[in-house]
């Protein structure tokens, strides 16, 4: 998680809630269906979208995404009654897609990467996928966070001050609801930066 940044973000224009390996895909954009993560260059995006379409059937957007971009080449394909999942190639990028229907509409996540990082991306794809929550409203975003995080987060910090400030990574008390320092008791958090 620390080697790639693991984070879990919020998707506002799809609703959806998913893990972005913030160092591999440091940029936050908006797409023409959802939103987007991605690396300098391009060599790795993660991408989410959202189809309403009440009238269509699952199956027909599994069909039409199956091909769609032209340069897409599908070599494995799953579809469910309420989900499809699509694995290939997009050109000269591996491509995985993961869609699920609830509702009248269709949520999913794609991820796009250059062969050349797929070292570093092929391990990463799993965790992406299952971190992935398509239907999370606001509300429960917060408690889908803590969910995911361990119920006991231990981390190092250093003191910084006579005061007693200590300095620790984000990822360490990020989403955490009580923050104890052994022998002093309760700490607040002060400020953070991301």
């Amino acid at each position: 998680q620390e080697q790639v940044g693991w984070r879990m973000v919020q998707d506002t224009v799809t609703g959806a809630r998913l893990g972005v390996p913030s160092k591999l895909a440091p940029i936050a954009s908006v797409s023409k269906t959802g939103g987007m993560w991605s690396s300098q260059q391009g060599q790795v995006r993660i991408e989410t979208f959202r189809i309403i379409a009440p009238d269509t059937p699952l199956a027909d957007i599994f069909e039409r995404m199956k091909h769609e971009p032209s340069e897409r080449k599908v070599e494995q394909h799953a579809l469910r009654p309420d989900s499809f999942a699509l694995i290939g190639m997009q050109g000269l990028k591996k491509f995985h897609v993961r869609a699920y229907a609830r509702n009248g509409e269709v949520r999913g996540i794609t991820i796009l990467y250059d062969q050349a990082v797929d070292g570093t991306m092929d391990p990463l794809v799993g965790p992406l996928a299952y971190s992935y929550r398509p239907f999370v409203n606001m509300a429960d975003a917060a408690q889908d966070t803590t969910a995911l995080k361990r119920k006991i987060e231990y981390g190092t910090g250093l003191v910084i001050s006579s005061a007693g400030h200590i300095v620790t990574d984000l990822q360490i008390v990020d989403a955490c609801q009580v923050v104890t320092i052994p022998g002093l008791g309760h700490a607040e958090r002060l400020a953070t930066d991301s």
